[in-house]
């Protein structure tokens, strides 16, 4: 529990010119002077997850943290204690240090602190990459085609289906898969991902698509005919709670690890093995950041 946590004392707004930029709230900081300079065209996610680190920042302290909060003292006393009092993964933790130490570096380089962060980065362990064998898949497309009531106009046993099989046929990311319309699927199955939805925001792709997949858009198509295919009527982070039924019904191990990234794990993995290239297919521009996908035991790696 979060507000369970000690109360660091607020360390004093200098005086001078500074004074006033110190006394910003996070959240006018980011409004104000962070989103225009640093996150201008950058999607609405990128810009929830820093509010989502301002909220929790707001909830160890107390109250609503201003820039002058930017401090070694601070910020790594409430890294620290998320370390030892909850359990979030180290991964999210480093996270929130990115976040607000981007906040410090750029409040610091134009002058309105004293000095820049010198804060570590979190120990966040590397894991071995793990994919859904043919069987598991099997059993969460059925957990999928079983899944009860309506999503927005669509039956869940309609909706389910068609994305899992898009993110497999594709490996892209949930976001971008969210954003598709029936506009970007021609008649043959080839579908667009515009690059305006994609990490980085920088180019288009195409993947086409398998005829099973093809059915399951077609499936939705009887009941919206336009706008964006999987079309979510809930908050954007409710969707992992509703897909974590599903993979829980096909009794398979639920946690954060097994969503939808792990379906981009299990494509780039089965893509490798089969003679692909994963690097290309998941847009990397680094192979060691495709290896973080590549499950061993199916791609076949020698030992």
């Amino acid at each position: 529990n979060r507000q369970n946590a000690p109360m660091p004392e607020s360390v004093p707004v200098k005086k001078g010119d500074s004074a006033t930029e110190q006394s910003l709230t996070l959240t006018e900081f980011l409004d104000e002077k962070y989103i225009p300079a640093r996150l201008v065209g950058k999607s609405p996610n990128t810009i929830r997850l820093y509010r989502n680190t301002i909220r929790s920042f707001t909830k160890w302290l107390g109250r609503e943290p201003i820039v002058g909060d930017l401090n070694t003292r601070t910020v790594a006393g409430y890294l620290q204690w998320l370390l030892e009092n909850t359990k979030l993964s180290p991964h999210t933790i480093e996270k929130e240090r990115v976040e607000l130490t981007a906040f410090w570096n750029y409040a610091a380089r134009r002058g309105w602190l004293p000095d820049f962060p010198d804060i570590s980065p979190i120990n966040c362990p590397k894991r071995v990459p793990d994919a859904w064998s043919d069987e598991q898949l099997v059993s969460l497309m059925k957990a999928c085609e079983s899944a009860a009531g309506d999503i927005g106009k669509v039956p869940a046993s309609k909706f389910w289906p068609a994305l899992v099989s898009v993110i497999y046929d594709t490996g892209e990311r949930i976001g971008a898969i969210l954003e598709i319309t029936f506009d970007d699927i021609d008649q043959d199955g080839w579908m667009i991902v515009r690059g305006e939805h994609r990490k980085g925001g920088k180019a288009d792709k195409g993947f086409k698509l398998r005829p099973e997949t093809v059915k399951r858009i077609e499936a939705i198509r009887q009941y919206q005919k336009t706008g964006r295919i999987f079309e979510w009527p809930y908050s954007q982070t409710f969707i992992w709670k509703k897909f974590a039924a599903c993979v829980e019904a096909a009794g398979l191990p639920s946690n954060r690890r097994t969503k939808f990234h792990k379906i981009r794990r299990t494509a780039a993995s089965d893509f490798e093995a089969a003679g692909g290239n994963a690097t290309a297919l998941l847009n990397h521009s680094d192979r060691r950041t495709t290896e973080a996908y590549l499950d061993p035991r199916v791609v076949k790696e020698v030992h």
